[in-house]
């Protein structure tokens, strides 16, 4: 993943889990990630996967507090007195 500098700090990634790049230095970082080794590209994706999966699970985590703190506002939006699992208020879906 190829990211600008600034963009890259503001969500967290770095050197290990992306190419950054600053400035004019866009060109630069395209002919290292073309031309760098599959070693380093496997480490590389490794670690973008992890960091996918930190933020979905963050997210899922922050969607499950927020469902609960409008319960707690609102009993009548209480979607299941069983359950606040969010596989309960999205059945269809894989993100849960």
């Amino acid at each position: 993943m190829v990211l600008e500098k600034s963009f890259a700090q503001m969500y967290g990634f770095d050197n290990t889990n992306g190419l950054i790049y600053e400035g004019a230095g866009l060109a630069d970082c395209m002919k290292y990630a073309i031309k760098m080794g599959q070693d380093t590209y496997n480490a590389l994706q490794t670690a973008i996967g992890e960091k996918s999966e930190n933020i979905r699970s963050q997210s899922l985590n922050n969607l499950k507090e927020s469902l609960k703190k409008i319960e707690e506002t609102d009993p009548s939006l209480r979607h299941s007195a069983e359950s606040t699992e969010l596989s309960s208020y999205f059945p269809d879906q894989s993100i849960v």
